[in-house]
């Protein structure tokens, strides 16, 4: 900044004094390229050197245990229609709606993921849906 403050000053004497410009201002164009090359080069180290510092930190000494394989298991395979089914915040249960084994009236059950009988929630003449 100081190069760009001498150059100016000296822009400005020569300006008011009438002499020819060109020369100068040429010279000066050259040098500027130079200390912004510099300054950028500065900045590219100091984001790399945050980057690796940041990385460093961050990894662990232990190894990364692999992930446990993913098994589908169902849920409900009752005969007759199942819908809406909404697990439980803990996650053991489940919650559905099912028009029951003679497929005649829609109630609301609920059911531990484990396994075991469901057991009915409600027990309305009319249809019981939307079990969350």
């Amino acid at each position: 900044m100081a190069n760009v403050k001498i150059a100016l000053r000296e822009l400005k004497e020569e300006s008011e004094s009438g002499e020819a410009v060109a020369v100068r201002a040429a010279s000066t164009r050259r040098g500027m390229p130079r200390v912004l090359l510099a300054i950028g080069a500065a900045m590219l180290l100091g984001i790399a050197g945050s980057v690796a510092v940041i990385m460093w930190r961050g990894r662990s000494e232990e190894p990364v245990p692999s992930p446990t394989p993913v098994r589908a298991v169902p849920l409900t395979t009752y005969e007759g229609r199942e819908q809406q089914p909404t697990l439980s915040p803990d996650g053991n249960s489940v919650a559905f709606a099912w028009d029951g084994e003679n497929e005649d009236n829609w109630d609301i059950y609920i059911k531990l993921i484990d396994g075991g009988s469901p057991s009915r929630l409600t027990n309305d003449p009319s249809m019981d849906l939307c079990p969350a």
